[in-house]
């Protein structure tokens, strides 16, 4: 059976924090590097200035602009090359199409499993008894040439819908995935970056020579309510797709 992917009513919030951006990214190609003052935003933007201070609290956390009492808000222009970014919350085709890449994906596998490789479930991400989970395997190329080996495990016991009965699910990201299937959102991702060797396995898939140094990168997806809804496995090639990640101090 086809589909139709869930369309959520756009907030008022969201809204708001595209036209910001679209301003940012306007400001800073005209050589600018501050915004109006919020009451000002706030007017040419029909938001109350309540919710620009919110959004704009969330672009600085981002580290698109530095906000300071008496000086404004002042725009992060060096920012905008720091592309693809890990710490940024995106499907890896939209990481890799920042990288300047045409982006594709091919769907590898789908099957339940009873466990996953060493590592996958603990405490925070645990099985019911009984209980599987789903498996999906992808690869994502940029340019045709593979970028990103990436395996994730969803729990069987969120499921709403029986995502095998419906066409076009390979085609959806993960994000969409898990929304259209599950009813689930991702609201925060815990990554843990580490330093692997590309196996045979990897070296085949990735098309790499074994011993290559990759990045591997575990995520944790949760739910706004602190739900560990997915946890997957990424293999990425530093020389072919080097990833920059944004640090504050605090």
């Amino acid at each position: 059976m086809p589909f139709q992917k869930k369309k959520e009513p756009v907030s008022l919030y969201t809204r708001t924090k595209v036209a910001l951006l679209r301003l940012i990214i306007s400001s800073s190609q005209q050589g600018l590097d501050r915004l109006p003052a919020e009451d000002e935003l706030g007017k040419q933007l029909g938001v109350s200035r309540m919710v620009i201070r919110d959004v704009l609290g969330e672009l600085e956390t981002r580290g698109y602009v530095t906000r300071k009492r008496g000086v404004g808000t002042r725009i992060n222009s060096y920012l905008f090359s720091a592309q693809p970014r890990l710490d940024e919350q995106v499907d890896f085709e939209a990481l890799i199409s920042a990288a300047g890449y045409q982006s594709s994906c091919t769907f590898l596998d789908d099957r339940w499993v009873d466990e996953g490789e060493p590592g996958i479930l603990d405490e925070r991400f645990c099985l019911e008894p009984g209980e599987k989970m789903l498996f999906l395997e992808r690869i994502f190329h940029g340019n045709q040439r593979p970028l990103v080996y990436s395996r994730a495990y969803i729990k069987e016991s969120i499921f709403t819908i029986d995502y095998s009965k419906w066409q076009g699910y390979r085609d959806l990201s993960i994000f969409e995935f898990l929304e259209t299937f599950c009813d689930k959102q991702v609201h925060i991702t815990l990554a843990e970056l580490n330093l692997c060797q590309a196996d045979p396995l990897l070296s085949q898939q990735l098309k790499v020579q074994e011993g290559t140094p990759l990045f591997l990168m575990r995520d944790t997806g949760y739910t706004a309510e602190g739900e560990a809804i997915i946890r997957a496995s990424a293999y990425l090639c530093p020389e072919i797709l080097p990833v920059k990640l944004i640090r504050h101090r605090i």
